[in-house]
């Protein structure tokens, strides 16, 4: 019997890891393929139609689900004697539902599938009935039946490694693992903490694991524990193994940032820059909120853990904050978004409650006044304190941060703009969220040199004199930071050159100031001086890849003798 196990991401650079854990699980002619949801899916169809599978499992989520049923429905159509199997968290909540509405479907297995996915299989071979399998459901004259409890592998630790070496492209890609699963917490908006307590993979087995992932040469593993340090002892010894045995590769933890000891800091604040990354999710600093949905935090020990974090210059530290939480209205969100922004994370996430199938809050929606979509992903569209509108302009607010300050584009430029324009993060993104919007920019795809150009107007309908003047200037640097990606607007060019580059660089050469291999590979430029720093009218800076900030990835700038010495 030939089993096809499919996984469809989000981008092609996300390895699925659950088929890949199931497929070490199950024995016969199975196999795993990977496909996303950017493809045609009749690309999809045809790849899977061509193998001429008996048996198919798709692995859902929300980001998926639409795609999965119209490739899973084509596929019984064009092959009516192949049977579907469906798992993952958007299935396995209304199992019973979903089996009997989609009648394509021939099983659905909730929960965790390890032990449950070879059991189907084997039934099926041996022409036996489901029964008694659990988390297995599945659909009889039309009737759902089964077991649509989720299934939990207590026994996680004696479950068959992940092999992930037939996996193609696997040094250009994001490889996920897991050393834990649930959640010592019970947050109202998601998942993990349903299933009470956590269980965790021996240490040696980790260890192993991590080893064959590293000699793979996989660049970047993400780990998908939902609170990595939810065992400090633990999470320490594992980042001092880590530390010292994974050469090249780099490595990304979900934290709860307000119970990071002071083990786990002195490895942090001493790990090579940009070794490690750090995710942790705030979601809200309104204490109302944080009580409603269970979520419990202290806030004054985080700000001052990521603070420490982010001045130690090592580690690569990303805030998350969720929109649309009951009691959150627009003014205390705001000040949510204000106080996380003022702790200078290197990425801000805003994102967008989701109602997830399974979740406390989907359940209590109603009584909570949460109103979402009624597909997939399930995301809020208005709450009893943030109206349609709020959200909305919320979502642009979302796209100015991205565009100038998670892509680290516009750096010196905001930090400029909150001094003279708004101090207020949330205030100074509102208004340019406004100002775009006005210009038909906010949706409209930019290059970057477009974006630049429109924070300079921005700024010219807010600055005069010499604060615009300043503004170009940090504009100027920022675009000279970012390296190719964008030319410097020509709204901050010198009016006047002093005279051509070429002689003076090579001027600069023959006094040692800048290198034959600077003057051959940076990018120079005359700029307006920043009134702040410089004296005069203009300034020679030069940027190039030899010097560059291992965080960010932005160039340093370097203001040069603008003329000859005396």
């Amino acid at each position: 019997m030939r089993t096809i196990l499919v996984a469809i991401g989000a981008h092609y650079v996300h390895i699925n890891l659950a088929v890949y854990a199931l497929k070490a699980c199950c024995d016969g002619d199975v196999e795993a393929l990977e496909f996303n949801i950017n493809q045609q899916p009749h690309w999809v169809l045809r790849e899977l139609a061509a193998r001429r599978p008996d048996v198919v499992v798709f692995s859902c989520y929300i980001w998926n689900i639409e795609f999965v049923h119209r490739v899973a429905a084509d596929l019984k159509e064009i092959l009516p004697g192949v049977r579907i199997v469906l798992g993952g968290p958007e299935v396995s909540y209304d199992a019973k539902d979903v089996v009997e509405q989609w009648t394509f479907v021939d099983v659905i297995l909730c929960g965790e599938g390890e032990h449950s996915l070879p059991l189907v299989l084997e039934r099926m071979v041996a022409g036996e009935d489901l029964h008694g399998i659990p988390g297995a459901v599945w659909s009889e004259n039309g009737q759902a039946v089964g077991d649509d409890t989720c299934a939990i592998v207590e026994d996680w630790a004696s479950i068959p490694p992940v092999d992930f070496s037939g996996v193609p492209g696997l040094r250009r890609r994001i490889a996920y693992y897991e050393s834990s699963r649930g959640c010592p917490f019970s947050c109202g908006y998601c998942l993990s903490g349903s299933a009470k307590g956590v269980r965790f993979l021996p240490m040696d087995r980790v260890k192993e694991d991590l080893t064959k992932l590293v000699t793979l040469g996989v660049p970047l593993v993400k780990f998908v524990d939902r609170t990595f340090n939810a065992n400090p002892r633990r999470a320490s010894q594992l980042v001092r193994w880590i530390l010292d045995n994974t050469g090249s590769t780099h490595f990304h933890f979900e934290v709860a940032a307000d119970l990071l000891d002071d083990e786990m800091m002195d490895l942090l604040c001493t790990a090579p820059a940009g070794k490690l990354q750090v995710e942790a999710g705030v979601q809200s600093c309104y204490e109302p909120t944080l009580r409603t949905v269970s979520r419990v935090t202290d806030l004054e020990e985080l700000g001052r853990r990521v603070k420490t974090l982010i001045q130690g210059g090592r580690i690569h530290v990303h805030l998350d904050l969720i929109a649309g939480l009951p009691l959150e209205d627009y003014t205390t969100f705001g000040q949510s978004f204000d106080q996380v922004y003022s702790l200078r994370p290197h990425a801000l996430q805003l994102g967008f409650l989701k109602l997830l199938k399974g979740s406390r809050l989907r359940r209590d929606a109603q009584e909570l006044g949460l109103v979402g979509r009624d597909y997939a992903p399930w995301e809020i569209l208005h709450t009893r304190e943030l109206s349609g509108w709020d959200l909305l302009h919320l979502k642009g607010i979302e796209e100015m941060c991205e565009r100038y300050y998670n892509s680290g584009h516009a750096l010196q430029s905001l930090e400029y703009l909150l001094k003279t324009v708004d101090k207020s993060a949330f205030g100074l993104f509102e208004k340019l969220e406004a100002f775009c919007s006005g210009r038909g920019t906010l949706t409209r795809p930019l290059s970057l040199t477009n974006q630049m150009e429109e924070l300079l107007c921005f700024g010219r309908e807010h600055l005069e004199g010499d604060c615009y003047r300043i503004l170009r200037a940090k504009v100027a640097a920022d675009c000279m930071a970012n390296g190719g990606k964008g030319k410097v607007p020509g709204a901050c060019e010198a009016d006047e050159m002093p005279g051509p580059l070429g002689p003076r660089l090579r001027q600069l050469v023959e006094a040692g100031i800048i290198t034959k291999e600077q003057h051959r590979l940076g990018q120079f430029a005359w700029l307006p001086a920043d009134p702040e720093k410089e004296k005069g009218g203009l300034v020679l800076a030069m940027a190039w890849d030899g010097e560059k900030e291992i965080l960010s990835g932005r160039r340093k700038v370097t203001i040069l003798p603008s003329k000859e010495e005396g």
